[in-house]
């Protein structure tokens, strides 16, 4: 989907509306407005026969459901006409995108969902907007120094920021309407920390939060097709998948399917699970050619996610075997994790929600494009912005969780669903259901702390395997990094096979040695050394590879001739600064 508007040349004095196949071109005569809705994928578009009204929805409804186009008109639109538009966003249900152009009131309003399950990327000119729900059409594709930083340090970009220089995220839970010149976004729905629940044991609490799950499990089931479950050996994606098993109706098209390989715990488990209960199970097995993956990632990624794995190779081979309408439940959660007490919010932002507080960015970082210094004040200007957002939540707990669902969930764990799974097939994510969001908002912190009350509640739902344990290990695709070091020279070839924007901010000499600093480390921890030599032999080699980087001419900044070292990288940064390398392609 892509949307563009600008301003209507001088003598135009009409409102038309046509639609060109996937296109729709409106004018606004009042307020010189003219705009074009382009869309494909999974989306749907309709116009009213006065021409009056266009509605268009990326993604998918279920509260009111809407199943073609023309549902649109008869489910939508009286709903939309009928009240507010922020009270006709807060009683909308599900991962979408909806748009409606009102050409009488000469309005458009694009409104997001809770979670921010559909992304919506914008680019600003003086008096046009581009919004799309890619970014293949929000040209140039010029790097931003400082959503490459923040994705390579903190593992996501935040505050609406992407790598693409001048291109932002939509926020999420949110109507943005489009004037003229300017594009205005107002929250329609905030958690409400202040209405904790008081004077109810923590057994009603996981009684109503039964009851809440099992409802979102019916809404998100499609009226028909295959459903699949991502089932691990642990116990979020057990409770989705045994209240699933446990319909009869579901369980006939219910299919489960586990990423990694034949001995992996999690495989074996979930084998277990789904013998019992009846269900067929599939493997999906790492593998493939990795720098083919890398390329795909790259392709995927929109600039804004990595999937760091392989196992694209088995979900493409699944996608094959599906006939159109599958929809895939997976198990992301509303309650916080992890550590939940901070002292500051400084030290909540960096070991609760994963940014980086205070800033900091690496000296080889932003070579010939901007100062290190200069993209540290960016990032520290949008670190600003969020405690100001959460500047009215009295309790860091608190704060901790409204950021995991506004930040790392929304820009980190959502993109990842829906730019790799989402584009061919339905995610259905119940445990973020919309009530769900709002209980687990009022739940006591001594109880959402930590998924408490979330881990009691589904382990009840999930006894009828009670005597098949639980895996401990994960998924963990452990193969992406070794083969890293088994394909060094293929990967150090393909940084060499193309050029990049990416390489005025990591210049590809740099990519090379973090690529060659990588295979060396991995090496080495095959041997067995006291800590305090390994740590002597690691510094030494890290010293003699920095020194290669500052002698090199090609690797020289534009400040003289002086290096700033090699990044020392995770093998799984290194393989999203590869394929961030390949997204910029030229």
């Amino acid at each position: 989907m892509t949307w563009h508007n600008e301003p209507l040349p001088a003598g135009h004095a009409t409102c038309t509306g046509a639609i060109v196949a996937d296109e729709t071109k409106f004018r606004f005569p009042k307020t010189g407005l003219c705009s074009s809705i382009a869309c494909w994928g999974r989306t749907r578009l309709a116009t009213t026969a006065n021409q009056e009204f266009t509605i268009l929805l990326h993604g998918e409804l279920s509260e009111p459901y809407v199943g073609d186009a023309q549902d649109l008109l008869a489910t939508i639109l009286p709903r939309y006409r009928s009240q507010p538009v922020d009270q006709f966003a807060r009683a909308l249900r599900g991962s979408y995108i909806l748009v409606v152009v009102d050409r009488r009131a000469e309005n458009i309003h694009l409104i997001t969902d809770r979670n921010g399950t559909r992304k919506a990327f914008c680019r600003a000119g003086k008096t046009q907007h581009w919004i799309g729900t890619t970014t293949d059409d929000l040209m140039p594709k010029d790097p931003d120094p400082a959503g490459i930083a923040s994705l390579l340090s903190n593992d996501f970009c935040f505050n609406g920021r992407t790598t693409i220089s001048g291109v932002t995220m939509l926020e999420r839970a949110s109507v943005h309407s489009l004037d003229l010149g300017r594009l205005r976004s107002e929250p329609y729905w905030m958690p409400d920390y202040d209405a904790k629940f008081t004077g109810v044991s923590p057994a009603e609490l996981e009684d109503a939060y039964l009851a809440l799950l099992r409802q979102a499990i019916r809404r998100a089931l499609s009226p028909d097709g295959p459903l699949l479950v991502s089932l691990s050996g642990g116990i979020d994606s057990r409770a989705i998948f045994a209240v699933l098993a446990s319909d009869h109706e579901a369980r006939e098209r219910l299919t489960a399917f586990t990423y990694g390989d034949e001995t992996d715990e999690d495989v074996i488990v979930a084998r277990r699970l789904c013998a019992q209960a009846q269900v067929p199970h599939l493997v999906l097995r790492y593998g493939g050619d990795i720098v083919e993956s890398i390329k795909r990632n790259g392709c995927l990624s929109e600039g804004i996610v990595s999937f760091y794995t392989h196992g694209l190779d088995g979900l493409f081979e699944l996608e094959k075997t599906l006939r159109d309408g599958a929809t895939m439940f997976v198990g992301d959660i509303a309650f916080r994790q992890g550590k939940s007490t901070f002292s500051s919010v400084d030290e909540m932002l960096t070991q609760g929600v994963g940014i980086h507080s205070p800033v900091h960015v690496p000296r080889w970082f932003g070579w010939g494009s901007e100062q290190p210094e200069a993209i540290e004040a960016r990032l520290a200007g949008d670190v600003a912005d969020l405690k100001r957002k959460i500047s009215e939540i009295a309790d860091l707990g608190d704060a901790n969780h409204f950021l995991l669902l506004d930040q790392r969930q929304n820009f980190g764990i959502l993109p990842w669903r829906e730019f790799y799974s989402g584009r061919f097939m339905r995610v259905a994510n119940p445990f973020i259901d919309e009530e769900i969001l709002d209980f687990a908002a009022r739940v006591p912190s001594h109880l959402a702390n930590d998924k408490r009350l979330h881990r009691a509640a589904i382990t009840r739902l999930a006894s009828e395997f009670g005597l098949i344990p639980y895996a401990l290990s994960g998924i963990k695709n452990q193969r992406a990094f070794s083969d890293i070091v088994r394909n060094r020279r293929a990967i150090l070839d393909f940084v060499d096979d193309f050029e990049s924007s990416l390489d005025n901010v990591v210049p590809r000499g740099v990519v090379k040695q973090a690529v060659n600093e990588y295979c060396q480390r991995v090496s080495l921890d095959r041997y067995k050394l006291p800590g305090t030599l390994r740590h002597a032999v690691d510094a030494t080699r890290w010293q003699m590879g920095a020194m290669r980087v500052a002698t090199a001419r090609d690797e020289t900044s534009n400040r003289g001739k002086r290096g700033f070292g090699i990044p020392k990288l995770a093998g799984r940064q290194l393989l999203k600064l590869l394929s961030l390398r390949y997204f910029f392609r030229r």
